[in-house]
């Protein structure tokens, strides 16, 4: 099954562009109901890492040989798993604790976007500067939410969506910049 489609001349990793739709409209969709968000956030902030992670390993799965540090892929993935089945199994203490938990893993995913975007310098990608920068800004909303996690617990719904919305255009711009490596077969 092919994970990568050509319209025109832009190549597309649908993976990486289906991943950045539902980041965004998850983000969307978070500011645009805050009271009602945190309540139902654990529940919808669980599925989605879940749903990340198999995503990740799955397209680790199919270029883990294309790409020298594929490993982030795989390490996401797992860490997208884990973190995703242990607020599912534990609702009532992610409410208590889900700050932390979103501003850690907000953390390792802009610590992720920066090791990518490094990824496609390697591949003489010119817009690499620009993912570089997005993933910055994940780890600084990461930071400022660890910070304070009282006010994180207040503000959380901002600024994870302000988050959730950078992964999505970060997604979203590499499913269409992210060229398949030379000598390999999709």
């Amino acid at each position: 099954m092919a994970t990568r489609s050509t319209i025109g001349t832009v190549q597309i990793s649908w993976s990486n562009l289906l991943s950045g739709l539902f980041f965004l409209a998850l983000g969307i969709w978070v500011l645009a109901t805050p009271l009602q968000s945190y309540l139902a956030f654990t529940l919808i902030f669980s599925i989605s890492m879940f749903l990340s992670g198999i995503a990740e390993i799955y397209f680790f799965s199919i270029h883990r040989n294309n790409y020298k540090n594929g490993g982030w892929y795989l390490l996401g993935g797992f860490l997208d798993l884990a973190f995703g089945a242990l607020l599912l199994l534990y609702p009532s203490l992610s409410m208590i604790i889900l700050p932390v938990f979103v501003a850690l893993w907000l953390l390792f995913r802009g610590i992720w976007s920066i090791g990518i975007s490094l990824e496609l310098k390697s591949f003489g990608e010119s817009i690499w500067g620009l993912f570089l920068m997005l993933g910055i800004l994940i780890v600084f909303l990461s930071l400022l939410l660890l910070s304070n996690p009282i006010l994180g617990g207040v503000s959380i719904v901002m600024m994870t969506a302000s988050a959730f919305i950078v992964i999505g255009i970060f997604r979203i711009c590499v499913a269409f910049r992210l060229k398949r490596p030379p000598d390999t077969a999709d």
